[in-house]
């Protein structure tokens, strides 16, 4: 196989006020791969120059973290996966999704000894429909076709206290 691609990450604080509108950081991350066979020849079939099954072509991460006043921070997170073959002969193919996730947190202090934090967040903020986990070349028991996706979470809320001393 030849794996060939590229990362970088930029990370940045756009601003840090003491005071309104507070502090805002951004960190972003893309990968861009591509992935062949070079010489591969399985049960007589030949599939060199194809590319690799289960592997993204590109994929981008994206955080963005805002506290506008010292109380209340909102952080999101943005994520694509781009499209990828689930197959060696690249006849079968997943396309790329989206997914947002936000998370409101509160910083508080017990007499500055414990710091306290509440939080809540959405994950999967646009309810979107995707595979989490991706099974190559899946092969189907008993007449049943392959089973080559297994679904990632629905949109879904949650909170919490976090207590640290």
């Amino acid at each position: 196989t030849r794996h060939q691609g590229f990362e970088i990450r930029v990370s940045s604080r756009i601003f840090d006020h003491s005071a309104f509108p507070g502090k805002l950081s951004v960190d972003l991350s893309y990968t861009g791969s591509i992935n062949r066979f070079i010489d591969f020849t399985d049960d007589g079939n030949t599939y060199d120059g194809n590319m690799l099954p289960g592997i993204p072509r590109q994929s981008v991460q994206m955080k963005i973290s805002w506290a506008a006043i010292k109380v209340l921070e909102l952080s999101s997170h943005l994520q694509y996966t781009g499209n990828q073959y689930i197959t060696d002969n690249n006849t079968a193919e997943y396309p790329g999704y989206f997914l947002c996730d936000v998370k409101l947190t509160s910083p508080l202090n017990i007499k500055n000894r414990f710091p306290l934090h509440l939080y809540a967040g959405i994950n999967n903020l646009t309810d979107t429909h995707y595979a989490s986990m991706l099974i190559v070349n899946a092969i189907g028991f008993n007449n049943a076709e392959p089973r080559y996706y297994y679904p990632g979470l629905p949109r879904h809320f949650y909170g919490g206290i976090r207590l640290s001393f």
